[in-house]
């Protein structure tokens, strides 16, 4: 990967992930509402890695997190959405989905 491939994810926000409060909002709907229908990751394995934040205990895709997120986005309460900057869930929605995309 070069560093044009870089800055095109970066700028489409590929590469940025939302504040704790935020992300740990989406990572529980997640949890909560996909995870025990759709278990396709291994939970604790992931939240280890997530909670060290480091890289040092393992790594995860940053795809897989963004997918993650985007899933989070459907089901975590509004007002984490509103203090974020999204007027609705479905412009939240659009704009996860595009960073999983690219």
């Amino acid at each position: 990967m070069d560093i044009e491939d870089i800055s095109h994810l970066w700028m489409k926000g590929a590469l940025t992930i939302p504040d704790a409060l935020f992300r740990n909002a989406l990572l529980t709907a997640y949890i909560e509402f996909v995870h025990p229908y759709m278990p396709l990751i291994e939970l604790h394995e992931f939240l280890r890695i997530i909670d060290k934040g480091t890289g040092e205990g393992g790594r995860i895709s940053l795809l897989l997190f963004q997918a993650i997120m985007f899933t989070g986005v459907a089901f975590v309460d509004k007002s984490y959405l509103t203090a974020a900057g999204y007027s609705t869930r479905k412009a939240a929605r659009k704009a996860f989905y595009l960073k999983s995309r690219v």
